[in-house]
């Protein structure tokens, strides 16, 4: 007869010596009483995850400034509504568990943390942190958010799972990214100022090495969409309604409706418009006749029922047929007072139903974003350096800060772009920046200013090997001495990651056009993009984006003007605001143009939280109005890391 998994016995002196194998190796718990390590084997890096011996490990605290997230490093002040106890009442361990009490007082910015070290070897990789719990009836999702502190770094980060949610008998998973440092604390933040009191049972703690997984199909949330109805004649709709969801490589459907006045029309088929786009190399016979793709119920609204299939009909609509009369249904089908639920799936353009999702694989996320701590002055013609000595993001040291050099940690192909602020130009002077690799111009843009300080605006998509080095450079003409200013300069490059290597940036993102030729003043002002295209968390709402979930997104908008008469030196601008503050802009200077129609794009990425709003606003000193031209006026957002 064995030890339970979690321990292994021998006889020493004639007691028992029972181990646990479930801590980090040379932190055995001797449970019987003599003193001794052995090596466990596990790679945790936390001491004692199963409360074997009690809370010594965790603390509790309170931030300085007390809000939804913790300002202040973990142990600042003294923690006023918490209690920490090992409970071995019905724990959720073999023998015990970290029970946490909140008081029923306010206790928003108090915190539950626990400082570990991780090996050189896992630093810039993704790790683990993973942990069984128990909420009582009071506690409400997201009363507790997960946090990381890096303690050679002093700073915070939101791991990949920042809310945790309340759950009788759960189990949290969330991953982080390592910098450069070895020391942290995992921080449990309470974000919500409440006075009901609640428990939280913890058992299980391991950080540690990304735990290989195994998983089935990617299968997302329902997400609503509105059907687009053709060809019904004179019926009108009430309750017209879709929703759907991916499994695997597939889009599973729904579209319900009520017909209140009835329909006309006996030469045309009716058509449904689908969510996504149909895969028709993976249909067997991608034709009306034989393709099904879903079925359909309809009722009369009293006793009659009918079952008709869905057909393919394009890569983007289906059609109803009624086998008992062998042809599709028209718009003199649609009866009044009938309703009909139409389900089925088919597959999609561009999913795969092999996709790994990113928590599982081992490519970390490359990115780095960089700025500068003060203007930097230039007194020559020629192309200089630009020295960006300030990383606020840089998931793998790879910026050297003296020198504003970046060096590929690793091989594939990567976006970079920089927007640079020049200060004490002459009007007229050309401003020029330039991406330079391996000591090459490899991308350059230039600007002819109107005003002393002005913007240019640089990116480019470029393959790198593990080595080659990238860098800005900066110069101008007319008058060589000018500044770059520190305000809103900045520097981006991020890894393209494949659709194998994070799975999760396929369903966090939006597009809208607009057409309605909105008026643009010579002051920044928001653009609302009416018309949709796609938004999967309906996260887009009067001109103000929502990010749904933490991560690095890729921002992109356009936007073209009516006719005008321009005068040469007029500008056109438009710019990336979070959270009210700008953070991009790029700007144009117009020619003499008796008829014009200036355009400018912009294109960014930035890392972003949950709840974080992002607005596109634009000017032009002409202040003339947006194009109705849905091709040219757009905005879309998209989670690439």
């Amino acid at each position: 007869m064995g030890f339970p998994p979690s321990k292994i016995g021998s006889q020493q002196g004639g007691d028992q010596v029972a181990w646990n194998l479930k801590v980090p190796k040379y932190q055995a718990v001797n449970l019987g009483g003599i003193s001794a390590m052995i090596d466990t084997g596990n790679d945790n890096c936390l001491y004692d995850p199963n409360q074997y011996v009690g809370t010594s490990t965790w603390n509790t605290c309170e931030d300085t400034t007390p809000g939804v997230a913790p300002t202040t490093a973990p142990g600042t002040n003294t923690s006023e509504q918490l209690t920490l106890t090992r409970n071995t009442s019905s724990p959720l361990g073999e023998t015990g568990d970290l029970k946490l009490a909140k008081a029923g007082a306010n206790a928003q910015g108090e915190q539950l943390y626990t400082y570990f070290s991780i090996t050189k070897a896992q630093t810039y990789k993704i790790n683990t942190f993973s942990f069984d719990y128990s909420t009582t009836a009071n506690y409400v999702d997201g009363d507790i958010r997960v946090y990381l502190w890096d303690d050679t770094n002093a700073t915070y980060t939101e791991l990949n799972v920042r809310d945790l949610p309340a759950n009788a008998n759960g189990t949290y998973v969330g991953t982080f990214q390592a910098t450069d440092s070895t020391d942290y604390a995992i921080m449990f933040h309470i974000a919500v100022s409440t006075t009901t009191a609640w428990d939280i049972n913890f058992t299980n703690f391991y950080i540690g090495k990304q735990r290989p997984q195994v998983k089935g199909p990617i299968v997302t949330d329902w997400i609503s969409y509105t059907p687009v109805v053709t060809n019904q004649g004179t019926a009108t709709f009430t309750s017209l309604t879709g929703k759907y969801r991916r499994v695997g490589d597939s889009c599973e459907y729904q579209i319900t409706t009520d017909v209140l006045a009835a329909g006309s029309g006996t030469a045309t088929n009716v058509t449904w418009s689908l969510p996504q786009t149909i895969d028709t190399a993976k249909l067997s016979n991608p034709t009306a006749i034989y393709s099904k793709i879903g079925s359909c119920s309809a009722t009369d609204g009293t006793s009659f029922e009918a079952e008709c299939g869905a057909l393919y009909n394009t890569t983007t609509t289906l059609i109803l047929t009624d086998s008992g009369i062998n042809q599709g249904i028209r718009g003199a089908d649609l009866v009044s007072s009938s309703r009909w639920l139409i389900t089925g799936s088919f597959p999609v353009v561009g999913w795969s139903s092999n996709v790994v999702l990113s928590e599982d694989t081992g490519n970390r996320v490359v990115a780095m974003i960089a700025g500068l701590t003060g203007a930097q002055s230039f007194a020559s013609a020629a192309a200089l350096d630009l020295v960006f000595n300030s990383a606020s993001y840089d998931t793998t040291g790879s910026l050297n800060t003296s020198t504003g050099v970046w060096t590929c940690p690793e091989s594939g192909f990567y976006n970079t772009s920089s927007c640079v602020r020049f200060g004490s130009l002459t009007v007229g002077e050309m401003a020029y920046v330039y991406l330079v690799k391996n000591s090459s111009t490899v991308a350059m843009i230039h600007n002819s200013s109107d005003v002393a300080n002005d913007y240019v605006h640089i990116s480019k998509t470029e393959y790198l090997n593990r080595g080659d080095t990238l860098k800005v450079q900066v110069s101008s003409t007319i008058d060589p001495s000018y500044a770059v200013s520190a305000t809103t300069t900045s520097w981006q490059i991020f890894k393209i990651q494949t659709p194998q290597s994070i799975g999760q940036s396929e369903v966090v993102g939006c597009r809208y056009t607009s057409n309605n030729g909105q008026s643009i003043s010579s002051s920044f002002a928001a653009i609302t993009f009416e018309d949709l295209d796609y938004d999967t968390h309906n996260a887009y709402s009067g001109g103000t984006y929502t990010v749904p979930s933490a991560g690095v997104y890729e921002i992109s908008a356009h936007y073209i003007t009516a006719s005008a008469t321009w005068t040469a030196g007029q500008s056109v601008r438009v710019a990336i605001y979070k959270n009210g503050a700008e953070v991009s802009r790029t700007s144009m200077i117009t020619q003499a143009l008796t008829v014009g129609y200036p355009c400018i794009p912009i294109v960014e990425k930035l890392k972003l939280v949950r709840g974080d709003l992002i607005v596109i606003r634009a000017e032009n000193s002409q202040s003339a109005a947006m194009s109705a031209s849905t091709v040219q006026n757009y905005f879309s957002i998209a989670k690439v890391g």
